[in-house]
């Protein structure tokens, strides 16, 4: 063969030697652990940065919050003050009982004496006559009519001063001289609503007076023997009803606006 036929001769390659060096040979790396009390310093210091921030929020809400509650206060405070004086002892001493005295019978009766006790001696001359037997067992009274022209009227009348005798009144009598009636009360308290005259057999006129002694209204009323009875309504409020026979007011020139006392005879 020809010199040109011949494949020319391979070089040898350097070996690279691909194994990984050990590890002494590979370049330091400094590997920095923190001791665990390090760790457990910085985990407080957060947790301390942020109790202080959730400790200023609360004061700001607080703050904010106490700012309203003193606007309501005002309101807050009438409505203790309120509730306090419906139950404040010496409020309620407006009903206690040595106020109510001032409409108790024995001193309004004390009262009333004294009003009539102008009368003077002419009291012990006062007489009732005889009008039917269950009204003849009632108190006699002395009663003073003062007229506006300042004259005085009186007459002898029966009490009717509890339920069973003002409830009866002069039922069932047939005459009532002039000069006397019925006196009806209630102790001195103010009271409304009318009078009817169901088994009245006699025309009457009755006046409402108030604690004062003044004449409300003079009402006349007819008698009545069958239901429905008519009520007689003064439409006025009144502590004293005085009952006598129709007409009589007129004959005495008594009229509204008088005044009425009385004084309850032995």
């Amino acid at each position: 063969m020809g010199t040109g036929d011949r494949r020319p001769e391979r070089t040898a390659r350097p070996h690279r030697d691909r194994r990984v060096p050990p590890v002494a040979a590979l370049p330091s790396i400094a590997v920095i652990t923190l001791p665990r009390h390090h760790l457990d310093d910085r985990r407080s210091v957060v947790a301390t940065r942020r109790a202080g921030l959730a400790a200023a929020v609360v004061l700001l809400l607080v703050g904010c919050a106490g700012g309203g509650g003193s606007s309501q206060e005002p309101a807050g405070a009438g409505g203790a003050s309120e509730s306090g004086d419906a139950a404040d002892p010496g409020e309620s001493d407006a009903a206690d009982p040595g106020e109510s005295d001032a409409a108790d019978p024995g001193e309004s009766d004390a009262a009333d004496a004294d009003d009539a006790g102008d009368d003077g001696d002419d009291d012990g001359d006062v007489e009732v006559p005889a009008i039917d037997p269950e009204v003849d067992a009632l108190d006699a009274a002395a009663v003073t009519l003062t007229r506006g022209d300042g004259a005085d009227v009186s007459l002898a009348v029966r009490v009717a001063d509890d339920d069973a005798s003002r409830a009866r009144g002069l039922m069932e009598v047939e005459d009532l001289p002039d000069g006397t009636g019925m006196l009806f009360t209630w102790g001195g308290e103010e009271r409304d609503g009318g009078f009817w005259m169901k088994d009245t057999l006699i025309a009457l006129d009755i006046a409402f007076a108030g604690a004062e002694g003044d004449i409300r209204e003079i009402l006349t009323m007819e008698p009545c023997e069958t239901d429905p009875c008519p009520v007689y309504d003064p439409e006025v409020s009144y502590t004293e009803a005085l009952e006598v026979p129709a007409g009589w007011f007129d004959d005495q020139a008594i009229e509204v606006g008088d005044e009425l006392s009385w004084q309850r005879l032995p």
